[in-house]
């Protein structure tokens, strides 16, 4: 179970092996064996690592669940467990008082969204933004599961709101002329905004190459019209920021996107180091460059003096 849920968290056997400190093709063996022991595929394998199918995704639910009652109880932990046999029945609930049969794919997908929001961690986006997005989709979930698609876009809607840092640095810059404050409010909303977007389009390309084939094509396709209207809601929020900050917009960009590729250059050496494909020589020099890199980027820019007299 613990492996399970290292390779749920991480998206990637490899990562999650050194996170575990076991190596690679055991627990590439041990993931197989419980996809054949429950007769469930678990994870959908593709070039970007494992992505969890909506049966790897409910097993995740299931195992956090076990996990403190492990650790809350005194009972066997096999008293907890339910039967092997019938997991293939227990990964699409049937019926519960709290979640309604038409709410279970949204409430998939606001669950898929909240697994994905912390790959983009570990400087990419400001630890801020990072608990910003995390308290926003647990309430999307609590929120899909008690009013469904409603629920869903009333609770994804709160991220797009300005905080009232913004506002307030806005309204100063705006009539006392004291723009550098805005500098700060104005990045943390630009990457909030560029984060989401990226977690989106993930999505998208989850529900049509994972969830369509457990949902069918009917809920698959209303399910990409309620993603492609919330990219079109942050598309709107971004070209305004871009709008009224050219210059700024534009080199936090680029420092996100950086950052990113940096962050994926280095998962991809450990990987390839893993599995001895570079050598441990070449692995320590590539990934040198890269942190080098990485800290010559960290900053957020200044914004530009045109930015600053527009704003």
């Amino acid at each position: 179970m613990r492996y399970f849920i290292a390779v749920y968290g991480e998206g990637s056997i490899s990562k999650a092996a050194g996170r575990e400190h076991v190596v690679q093709p055991a627990l590439s063996i041990q993931i197989r064996q419980l996809e054949a022991d429950f007769a469930v595929r678990l994870f959908q394998r593709s070039p970007h690592g494992m992505d969890p199918t909506p049966a790897g995704d409910f097993f995740y639910k299931l195992c956090i669940g076990l996990s403190r009652d492990l650790s809350s109880r005194s009972t066997p932990p096999l008293a907890i467990l339910p039967p092997t046999s019938s997991f293939r029945r227990m990964w699409r609930p049937r019926s519960s008082r709290n979640i309604c049969r038409k709410c279970r794919p949204i409430v998939t997908l606001a669950t898929r969204e909240h697994a994905i929001i912390p790959e983009y961690g570990s400087g990419v986006v400001s630890p801020r933004n990072l608990d910003a997005m995390m308290r926003n989709t647990s309430l999307m979930v609590d929120a899909a599961r008690e009013d469904g698609r409603a629920g869903y876009n009333r609770a994804a809607r709160g991220l797009l709101s300005p905080t009232l840092s913004y506002r307030i640095a806005s309204l100063l810059a705006e009539r006392c002329n004291l723009r550098n404050l805005l500098a700060r409010p104005l990045a943390d909303r630009f990457e909030l905004m560029i984060c989401r977007r990226a977690v989106l389009e993930r999505l998208l390309v989850y529900n049509d190459k994972s969830l369509r084939r457990f949902v069918g094509d009917r809920m698959a396709e209303v399910l990409e019209g309620i993603l492609r209207g919330r990219l079109e809601a942050v598309d709107q929020v971004l070209e305004g920021l871009r709008t009224r900050f050219p210059g700024h917009t534009r080199l936090l960009e680029r420092r996100l996107l950086l950052l990113f590729a940096l962050s994926k250059g280095a998962g991809i050496i450990d990987t390839m180091k893993a599995e001895s494909v570079l050598s441990a020589e070449v692995a320590t020099r590539l990934g040198a460059s890269l942190r080098m890199a990485w800290e010559a980027n960290i900053r957020r820019p200044v914004p530009p003096e045109r930015d600053k007299a527009i704003s």
